[in-house]
């Protein structure tokens, strides 16, 4: 992972007054992979799992325009000696913040937070300047690595923020100290690297918890668990130094923004009631359809940074979404809907509502691999699956991976055929042989499953 510095000269100053004999007289980029970094890079040896950026310190030092950290004295006297090269990059990422003009936009949930952020980014780039953090680098190391690449006279920078481990989310907002932050929704995904599915929603809520002066705080209220985390923590929501924005397609005489989803003339509108009597009626995009609450999400966070209807309406005809999130993709005249990115339990639910609802002339054919890091309720899930599964119409369902056998055992539909797979090969050549002119194709799995490798 590389980025480049944008604000060059400011980034100088800042690096020098941290490591006064090591001063920079010029810079590129930042690296942590070896493979690619540039002159006048600054490369982080990080450990990892299965590699060790140490190993290649002296490869890169080979490179005189290099600035290179160690955290140990052995590998080089020119590198700059640190306990941590990732704490190195958080001291970096702090003192940016302080640095920069641009109001952080924070943005957490099991699902859609990608999407979100790069709506918002569509949207309000058409009228503010903007930044983002790059990609799905949403960790305690890839977000504030990213966030050096942001410019610091931007007016609104939005950042993902992710969820893998107990207290990220904690951490992740006392580096970037929002002012504003919203929670998609809570599922259990990554559940297995929480003790509990109420410690997972006590980490997503952390998000809130470094909120700046007057800042924007926007809550689901249609998500069950979070109104659950909001009455543990009405004191902090509701007598706080910060705005709080409620938004719901179920909500009630409190709530902000108020939405409803209107299928006529062959047109989906979201119908928006604000709580200060005004209305909107938005027209969602048919390749959009899906996220009737992701588009409520970000028209309250775009009407109170001052977007019009005709400006959001305009911005969202041209949105597209990202790679491997939902998007439909021609492939062998047939619609693929690839949402390989990744999976939970409440994301599959989501997309096989979509693919239910969708009108083709051939085949609906689901492809399906398991959903990882769900811990002790893996095959619980998988198995709730299969139940799903069995009320919706599909005529083709196959599956690939050891945990979907337990999705497969559920399966009761006797006029869909039904294929399950663990080798790749098979599942490649029976996915080619099924598919016909007018199919459509939903397929999605866990990131490590690799599904779009049927297509690509």
């Amino acid at each position: 992972m590389r980025i480049i510095i944008k604000n060059k000269k400011k980034f100088m100053e800042i690096f020098n007054s941290i490591y006064p004999s090591n001063q920079l007289k010029k810079i590129n980029g930042i690296s942590i992979d070896s493979r690619n970094i540039m002159s006048n890079d600054i490369f982080y040896p990080i450990k990892g799992n299965r590699y060790n950026g140490h190993d290649y310190l002296k490869q890169v030092l080979m490179n005189n325009s290099i600035t290179c950290f160690s955290e140990n004295k052995k590998y080089s006297d020119k590198a700059i000696i640190c306990k941590s090269s990732k704490n190195e990059i958080i001291k970096l990422a702090k003192l940016w913040r302080k640095h920069t003009k641009s109001k952080i936009i924070a943005i957490t949930g099991s699902n859609g937070k990608t999407t979100l952020k790069e709506m918002l980014f569509h949207i309000l780039g058409n009228k503010y300047s903007c930044s983002k953090s790059a990609g799905n680098y949403n960790t305690t190391l890839g977000l504030p690595l990213t966030f050096l690449n942001s410019k610091l006279d931007d007016n609104y920078c939005i950042l993902e923020l992710g969820a893998s481990a107990p207290n990220e989310i904690k951490i992740l907002s006392k580096i970037f100290k929002p002012d504003m932050a919203i929670i998609t929704n809570i599922s259990k995904a990554h559940i297995g690297n929480f003790k509990s599915f109420n410690n997972l929603i006590k980490t997503k809520n952390q998000i809130f918890n470094d909120i700046q002066a007057n800042g924007n705080v926007f809550i689901n209220e249609d998500d069950e668990n979070i109104q659950i985390s909001n009455k543990e923590k009405n004191e902090i929501l509701d007598n706080s130094h910060f705005n709080k924005y409620s938004y719901a397609f179920n909500g009630n005489k409190k709530t902000i923004y108020k939405g409803k989803i209107i299928n006529k003339n062959g047109k989906t509108k979201l119908i928006i009631n604000i709580k200060n009597n005004q209305s909107s009626n938005i027209i969602i995009p048919e390749n959009i359809k899906h996220l009737g609450s992701i588009i409520l999400a970000a028209y309250s966070i775009s009407n109170i940074l001052g977007i019009n209807n005709q400006n959001f309406q305009h911005a969202l005809e041209s949105f597209e979404l990202p790679k491997g999130r939902g998007q439909i993709i021609k492939y062998n005249n047939c619609k693929i809907i690839d949402d390989t990115y990744n999976a939970n339990p409440s994301s599959m639910k989501l997309g096989l509502d979509r693919v239910s609802n969708m009108q083709t002339e051939g085949k609906k054919i689901i492809v399906l691999g398991d959903m990882l890091e769900l811990g002790n309720d893996e095959i619980k899930e998988h198995e709730k699956l299969g139940e799903l599964i069995n009320l919706k119409k599909i005529d083709v369902i196959i599956t690939f991976g050891n945990l979907m056998k337990n999705t497969i055992k559920k399966i009761t539909h006797n006029k869909s055929e039904i294929f399950h797979f663990t080798d790749f090969k098979k599942l490649n050549n029976k996915f080619h042989s099924v598919i016909k002119k007018n199919d459509l194709i939903y397929i999605k799995g866990s990131r490590s499953m690799y599904l779009e490798r049927l297509y690509l």
